[in-house]
């Protein structure tokens, strides 16, 4: 049986001959699906044609271990909120700086938090401590 997790053409990135490898891609909800990468420009969909091939079309030619061998596209979960889910999340310390100082503080658990979160969760946690600017380049 031919392999079916490469597969070659000219890549309309590159415009060159080149191969394509299946990616096992997990989508932000968890769900699973599969699409072809250029191994040269890493560009999804390398050879045109939808982005996502059929679940069904590949479990139809893989094994549930090779599925998982497959390489892999994670969902970017870096930069979101924790709490709502809005992109563009500052990192924000559990163990407040004001309280357990700069080098304690970074021994505790961090997470995203948009501004908007991360501002009420100070408001309502550490309300009599100034927060530092965090605009400022100093």
């Amino acid at each position: 049986m031919a392999d079916f997790t490469n597969k070659r053409g000219v890549c309309k990135n590159c415009k060159i001959e080149t191969r394509a490898v299946l990616h096992l891609h997990f989508r932000d909800n968890g769900a699973r699906g599969f699409m072809w990468v250029c191994s040269r420009c890493n560009k999804r969909a390398p050879f045109g044609g939808d982005m996502f091939i059929a679940n069904e079309t590949v479990e139809r030619y893989l094994t549930e271990e090779q599925i998982e061998a497959l390489p892999k596209i994670m969902p970017s979960f870096y930069g979101r909120c924790v709490v709502c889910g809005a992109r563009g999340a500052e990192m924000h310390h559990w163990a407040p700086r004001a309280i357990f100082g700069k080098d304690e503080c970074e021994q505790w658990p961090k997470d995203f938090l948009c501004k908007s979160c991360h501002d009420l969760w100070h408001l309502k946690v550490t309300p009599s401590y100034d927060r530092p600017d965090t605009t400022s380049n100093g």
